[in-house]
């Protein structure tokens, strides 16, 4: 819980004078649904709220900030797990009203707005029958995803959503409001792929779209105690297949979902989840050697529009739920490894607790790492322990699996991924997620552009 009082400081909100926006204090019938963001394990009172409905009012609220000597936060679709979409007795800049939406299909770009979530980006895009790389959940913002690098679904074949990003419109920390492109402030380009919400409050994107209509997708649920077996098939034809297809591992319970069968309800299983960004009837191919070398519990893999595949977890991630995560990169699924993926999984707490296996490679690992501030392109796969409940009790004994697991699980990883942290990271760790030269780089740029560290909850990068 948080420790800050329900008192309002006296704010002077005089420069704040022309903001167009809405302004929330803590007096305000508004101010406590305002103030909560998806994971209910963070309860924070910041003493404004500022919704800003254009980049001139992100400006106006960044220089507030400077001025008044406020700790800042930025929210996008306020999804961070690690609770960096809000802050104590300070200013959030909520970018929800930013959702403009310019769709170029003769080009094959569009223009989006901050304050989007990835379900109304995709559903615009694909009624034209386009899509840009997501996550794997559809209800967090396009803010911060893309800003930390934008591991999901299609990234064997398009790369991460960094990669298909052509230009920002960002606010600095000055108040200056610029754009940002591989010809304009290409600094700022390259710092804000992968590197975070450090440099500036990014307003909109431009992006690159590719054609994604209906692909071969869904999940294929096996039992349990194949888990170890599963990863030593896996690691293999997962990797000899083509790049079109990207997959991940859940070890989970199943849970009670109008799809899941009622006789498998709160099974524990291992489950597959596709995307084959090609040809359904291909994608059934690819997917053939895992259903012939085991049979499955459930399977619910088929041809499907890829706005489907985008939403199908969604309801397991409800905003309010207790939430904590630990992972990171690995080098190869090597038998050690697996070993004790088996061994922390043995007491795998009720759903939401998962382990979440992501395959990488293709078409992220082709793009040279020194080209953005992602680093760990060269990594096969991302491993993350899930912890939570929708219950306070029951996210607290899940949360007591996690302490117990990750010591076991950390020796094998190599980098942490930003959008990725639990919100009892060790902000050394924070360090990791960037190769030396890469960090170094990112230290200067911040020194530059925000030498005070204005933006600072956020993967903190300090000047």
């Amino acid at each position: 819980m948080s420790d800050a009082t329900n008192e309002t400081k006296d704010l002077d909100l005089g420069s704040l004078a022309g903001f167009h926006g809405t302004l929330i204090q803590r007096n305000d019938a508004a101010y406590d649904a305002a103030r909560r963001v998806w994971n209910g394990e963070i309860d924070r009172q910041p003493l404004l709220i500022a919704r800003c409905t254009s980049s001139e009012d992100v400006a106006r609220a960044l220089r507030f900030a400077a001025d008044q000597q406020l700790p800042l936060a930025v929210r996008s679709g306020g999804h961070s797990s690690a609770g960096h979409s809000t802050c104590d007795d300070g200013l959030v800049i909520d970018l929800s009203p930013l959702k403009e939406i310019e769709l170029d299909v003769a080009r094959r770009t569009v223009r989006a707005g901050a304050g989007l979530l990835w379900k109304e980006l995709l559903a615009a895009t694909l009624e034209a029958g386009y899509a840009i790389p997501s996550g794997t959940i559809s209800t967090v913002g396009v803010g911060g995803l893309t800003l930390g690098g934008g591991i999901g679904w299609l990234g064997r074949k398009y790369g991460l959503t960094i990669d298909s990003l052509l230009g920002a419109e960002i606010v600095t920390p000055d108040g200056s409001i610029r754009w940002a492109s591989a010809s304009e402030h290409p600094d700022l380009f390259w710092a804000i792929r992968g590197g975070g919400g450090n440099f500036g409050v990014v307003t909109s994107f431009e992006f690159h779209l590719h054609p994604v209509n209906m692909v071969y997708g869904g999940l294929i649920a096996f039992p349990a105690e194949r888990l170890s077996d599963l990863l030593r098939f896996h690691r293999e034809a997962a990797a000899s297949a083509p790049e079109e297809l990207t997959t991940q591992l859940l070890r989970l319970e199943l849970p009670p979902a109008p799809f899941v069968p009622a006789e498998l309800h709160h099974r524990s299983a291992v489950a597959l989840g596709v995307c084959y960004c090609g040809n359904p009837d291909d994608g059934a191919k690819v997917i053939q050697p895992w259903l012939d070398e085991f049979e499955p519990l459930m399977n619910l893999a088929g041809p499907m529009p890829y706005r489907v595949l985008a939403s199908m977890i969604d309801d397991a991630a409800p905003a309010g739920m207790f939430e904590d995560l630990r992972g990171g990169f690995v080098t190869e699924l090597s038998d050690d490894l697996i070993d004790t993926l088996v061994a922390v999984t043995a007491d795998l707490p009720p759903m939401p607790a998962h382990l979440e296996i992501q395959q990488l490679g293709g078409a992220i690992a082709r793009i040279d790492a020194s080209q953005t501030a992602y680093s760990h392109r060269d990594k096969p796969y991302h491993v993350v322990l899930i912890s939570g409940g929708v219950e306070r009790a029951a996210a607290d004994q899940s949360a007591k699996w996690l302490e117990r697991a990750w010591p076991m699980l950390e020796p094998h990883i190599s980098g942490v991924y930003v959008n990725f942290m639990g919100h009892h990271e060790a902000s050394e760790r924070i360090a990791t997620a960037y190769s030396p030269e890469t960090l170094a780089r990112l230290h200067a740029l911040k020194q530059r552009y925000d030498p005070n560290n204005l933006l600072a909850h956020n993967a903190n990068i300090a000047p």
